[in-house]
């Protein structure tokens, strides 16, 4: 049986649009799942015929319909990944990033890096830390206050989920 590939917009919820309303009796060993969520980004998933395994969303969905042993499992590595330039203001010890979506868990991992664009490197002599995670963004503050001698510096950063 040849693999099939299926799209969905939630994980759960049985409704139109879910990967868990999707039939298990036309589901087969290693279909595969994208399902892009409004507030989440994108997961990937591959079905296993013979799993049983409990529901633990966003890790294992049942079918609703004739699971049998059936189960949708994400593929390990696929996670939801943001990434951006927030520019911080001369004067600033702390900046505020804020997400494109809403996460439904702040169990994610920060990189960022202080940068002047402006004039090169200029702006990495400034340690930074994040002190505020949220569902919605996170906050630096900045070893020092950033000063006039500065271009215009700014935070690159990427978010990645952990799951």
């Amino acid at each position: 049986m040849a693999t099939r590939i299926y799209g969905a917009t939630s994980l759960t919820g049985g409704g139109v649009g879910a990967m868990d309303s999707i039939d298990g009796t036309i589901l087969n060993d290693q279909d595969a799942c994208l399902v892009k969520t409004s507030n989440t980004g994108f997961y990937l998933y591959h079905l296993d015929e013979t799993s049983g395994a409990v529901e633990n969303s966003p890790w294992i969905i049942k079918p609703d319909t004739t699971a049998l042993s059936k189960r949708w499992l994400l593929i390990d590595g696929f996670k939801w990944r943001e990434a951006g330039r927030t520019a911080v203001g001369l004067g600033a010890t702390t900046v505020a990033v804020t997400f494109s979506r809403t996460l439904n868990t702040v169990n994610y991992a920060v990189v960022c890096t202080l940068s002047n664009i402006a004039e090169g490197a200029g702006a990495t002599k400034y340690a930074h830390v994040v002190t505020i995670k949220s569902t919605t963004g996170f906050t630096v503050e900045f070893s020092d206050t950033i000063d006039a001698a500065e271009a215009q510096p700014y935070l690159e950063w990427i978010v990645e989920e952990i799951l």
